[in-house]
């Protein structure tokens, strides 16, 4: 601009961690007698086994199923190394048995067992290649169409834990294999449509982006068309993406001219629904509601709303947008202007800055910001901002001097993880584009080691994002754009830092 716990979702999926599992090896075979490939890919020392196709494979091998077949693979670990999970047609560590019914691609990893994978007590960094294939998702809205992602050439993961005291299960144990999948997006830019990217929810379905200029008159016409980890359809949401959620997104659709509504959108697998919060009018005078929104950092909104009947209220929505708290009437005059992880909120009253409750009642004196908006401001466990010009603490009045190790990681976001214990920065590696970095830091900026994504083609794609949940997105290097068709390929690690 989510994926179930442990497992993937779809063909072969649906298993958790140390948990098995089972399913059809591609989708939309008859079980008739038609041959399909069965590609393995191995990280690590160790082979997989398959009897029912001869299969005896170390580090990658390519073998033909018959429709129908019934298949067990079985992991054998060399010496010193143990087995860690399955990618790809099957998840967790438990058994994976499959009927053949497609060309499907499963991963397995292999760590070393005297390492521990790169966790604690390792010096040095974990380097494994990634990609578990997912696919056989038909067409969707926007002309999208998943393949098997298969092997992600290339593409590879290094762990560099520092061990600092405090940092016990902040970074992964081993080297992480994610959800791999390729969509083809059919859009015209000559036609007045555009692709503006990717977001990723809690549970690793993916949001694409669109923005269109068909209307007669000026208007937002930007769409999420949401993907689910096998490359399917699984929901479409007007607006641009503003909030990734554990079940879901938000997105905001902003009014352009006169008459049009300024609206938020909460999508989930089960819900969604609307809040309007404005609608543009040709005359101040004849405004008769108005509303403003602040995002929690884990999910839904709290909105503020004035009404010339109603007086103002504030009131919590959930990821789908449905109200989730009681309405509070609280005292006219001020504006919302941000909410930190407390639920204590800024008013923006009539010339100053507070702190206040969601019952409207007031924690502090006047707040002296300078010149700087908290609307921009990064978030902190346990309450308060940072900003470029200090630290705002909770319930202070005043800035306090930025600690080193948040001016140095200027503009990158701050996102909550495992729990709220830790927060992720997202980022290029040195500036190269080319290596993409997830930095995971204690709440007092204690670095507890980087998460290096390394790709062997351009450096188009972005930096990884960090959602909800702590699922992971990665964008390979964007293919060409032919005027017609695009193809995304991107990796999915659901709820990797949770």
């Amino acid at each position: 601009m989510g994926n179930t716990a442990g497992g993937g979702s779809g063909a072969g999926g649906g298993g958790t961690d140390g948990g098995g599992s089972s399913g059809d090896a591609g989708t939309g075979g008859d079980g008739g007698s038609a041959a399909y490939t069965i590609s393995v890919r191995i990280n690590g020392n160790g082979t997989v086994r398959a009897e029912a196709l001869g299969l005896d494979c170390r580090a990658a091998c390519d073998t033909p199923g018959q429709a129908g077949t019934h298949v067990s693979f079985v992991p054998v670990a060399d010496g010193g190394w143990t087995f860690d999970g399955w990618g790809g047609l099957c998840s967790g560590n438990g058994p994976c048995e499959v009927v053949v019914h497609g060309d499907r691609t499963l991963w397995a990893t292999f760590v070393s067992a005297t390492s521990g994978g790169g966790g604690p007590g390792d010096d040095g960094g974990i380097s494994q290649d990634g990609g578990g294939g997912s696919g056989g998702g038909g067409p969707g809205e926007d002309g999208g169409t998943a393949q098997d992602g298969g092997s992600p050439g290339g593409f590879a993961i290094d762990l560099h834990p520092t061990n600092a005291q405090g940092c016990k299960g902040i970074m992964p144990s081993s080297a992480p294999v994610p959800r791999s999948i390729s969509l083809e997006l059919k859009y015209s830019t000559s036609q007045g449509n555009w692709f503006d990217g990717l977001s990723v929810d809690g549970l690793g379905d993916v949001a694409a982006e669109f923005n269109s200029d068909h209307s007669d008159y000026p208007s937002d016409e930007r769409r999420l068309v949401i993907y689910d980890l096998d490359g399917g359809v699984v929901g479409q949401v007007p607006g641009g993406f503003l909030k990734s959620q554990p079940d879901g997104f938000l997105s905001h659709r902003t009014a352009v001219d006169y008459g049009q509504a300024d609206t938020l959108y909460g999508w989930t697998r089960s819900a969604s629904n609307s809040l309007i919060l404005d609608r543009a009018i040709p005359n101040p005078a004849y405004v008769t509601f108005g509303c403003q929104y602040a995002l929690p950092p884990i999910s839904g909104a709290l909105v503020q709303c004035w009404g010339a009947d109603a007086g103002t209220w504030l009131q919590y929505y959930d990821e789908s947008m449905q109200p989730s708290s009681t309405r509070n009437q609280i005292p006219d005059g001020g504006t919302l202007a941000a909410i930190d992880e407390r639920g204590m909120v800024i008013e923006d009253g009539p010339s100053d800055l507070y702190w206040v409750d969601t019952a409207g009642a007031r924690h502090s004196g006047s707040i002296d910001t300078g010149a700087q908006s908290l609307q921009s401001a990064r978030q902190l466990i346990g309450g308060g901002f940072d900003t470029r010009q200090g630290v705002l603490q909770p319930d202070a009045t005043a800035m306090s001097p930025r600690p080193a190790w948040l001016s140095s990681r200027e503009g990158l976001p701050l996102v909550f993880v495992r729990g709220g214990r830790a927060y992720a920065a997202p980022s290029f590696v040195s500036g190269s584009q080319c290596q993409r970095r997830i930095e995971l830091l204690l709440p007092d900026g204690t670095s507890c080691g980087t998460i290096d994504m390394r790709e062997a083609d351009d450096c188009a794609g972005g930096p990884p994002m960090v959602g909800a949940r702590g699922t992971v997105l990665e964008v390979a290097p964007l293919d060409s754009y032919d005027g017609g068709t695009r193809t995304i390929e991107y990796r999915v690690f659901p709820r990797l830092l949770e």
